[in-house]
């Protein structure tokens, strides 16, 4: 649960993704689907996020202010060079976050605990 709440991850997450969409060529994105939080005013901050960044997509996605509900798909439609976008994910995955993650990981699934490790 550390890393879900790991801002330097998520940091390295968005950069990741930013420097592969500023190196892609999309020429048509879609979304459609629907989203709620649950709670009607964390609802009502998507909401505005939403309209006041992407508005243009806002009326293809339905914000259900009193449920939890994610639901939807997406469509990109443009081009990208596969060495680049595998030169950004190796660069995220040896980012120190993610080799963080990616140990512990690896320890839960093999089941090593500190005590078994040291000895």
């Amino acid at each position: 649960m550390k890393h879900v709440t790991n801002t330097e991850l998520w940091r390295q997450l968005l950069l990741v993704s930013k420097r592969c969409y500023d190196h892609s060529k999309p020429r048509d994105i879609a979304v459609e689907g629907r989203i709620g939080i649950g709670d009607p005013f964390k609802g009502g901050m998507l909401a505005s996020m939403l309209y006041s960044i992407w508005p243009e997509q806002a009326e293809n996605i339905e914000i259900d202010y009193l449920n939890w509900h994610l639901e939807g798909s997406g469509h990109i439609k443009g081009r990208i060079i596969l060495g680049a976008l595998a030169w950004h994910g190796t660069r995220f995955v040896l980012s120190q976050p993610m080799r963080a993650l990616i140990a512990e990981t690896g320890q839960r699934s093999f089941g090593l605990s500190a005590k078994k490790r040291k000895n």
